[in-house]
């Protein structure tokens, strides 16, 4: 599998509904409309790709991701996914600022990488290490996504992150996990975090408290996550393959024991 040819996706047609309508034999009972509407929500242009594609295709994105998947998933050992990119929607700041052109989705069976045209190499292997991490964890992980808890999914977030750490330097890392002080990450862990640690996706207070929306600190639960993580490697290193499935537990065990 790997990076599945959507260049010629987007050159066949311009509606969006009819691209997802080729993703739907990968969702389970969803339709284009509901595909479409979840993708965008993490970062897929709506419309206008012309302007894209043409410098997408210059630039060979296509070939560029997927050499950096087969390396690796070489070095990992991991699955075979299929990966689909699509424009990214550079014009809402969220995801221009703070993600720098470029996000990412993924599940235990494919990947989506919304990419912006100008992508520099050190940003696309830094957001694929990112987010293949994430498919070799909820790959190593008995529990399904539809029953992580708020905890999980942070921890998931900040081993994926110190995983670009490790790999390809800090220099890589996203903006947010610098933006805030150990000590307020630590006082919003013990006063937003631990009360709803367990809740699931479905619950309304899931991703405001993960991605810092509302009136919640921007991409909260993704900075604690980071910083809880490089907390416990400190204090007991750990390599890629294990941080596939260690508990999540586990790293909150060591978070706690430095007040």
């Amino acid at each position: 599998m790997g990076v599945i040819d959507t260049k010629n996706w987007l050159k066949e047609s311009r509606n969006p509904i009819e691209l997802c309508e080729k993703l739907e034999k990968y969702f389970h009972h969803l339709q284009a409309e509901e595909i479409h509407h979840y993708l965008s929500q993490y970062g897929m242009l709506r419309t206008g790709y012309e302007h894209w594609l043409v410098k997408a295709d210059d630039s060979n994105i296509w070939t560029k991701a997927n050499n950096i998947f087969l390396k690796l998933k070489k070095r990992w050992n991991g699955p075979d996914v299929p990966i689909f990119i699509f424009p990214v929607e550079e014009r809402k700041s969220f995801f221009g600022r703070d993600f720098k052109g470029r996000s990412g989705l993924s599940f235990q069976d494919k990947m989506f990488l919304f990419l912006s045209p100008d992508v520099k190499n050190d940003e696309l292997i830094a957001l694929l290490i990112h987010e293949y991490h994430h498919i070799c964890r909820l790959r190593k992980n008995p529990k399904h996504e539809k029953d992580y808890t708020l905890l999980d999914a942070i921890i998931l977030e900040g081993l994926a992150e110190h995983t670009v750490y490790r790999t390809i330097g800090e220099q890589h890392v996203t903006n947010w996990v610098k933006k805030y002080s150990k000590r307020q990450l630590y006082s919003w862990w013990k006063n937003l975090i631990v009360p709803n640690q367990d809740i699931k996706w479905d619950h309304p207070l899931f991703d405001q408290l993960l991605f810092g929306k509302g009136f919640y600190p921007t991409m909260l639960g993704y900075a604690i996550g980071y910083d809880i993580v490089q907390t416990f490697y400190k204090q007991k290193p750990f390599s890629t393959k294990e941080s596939f499935y260690l508990p999540a537990e586990q790293f909150v065990e060591s978070y706690e024991t430095k007040e």
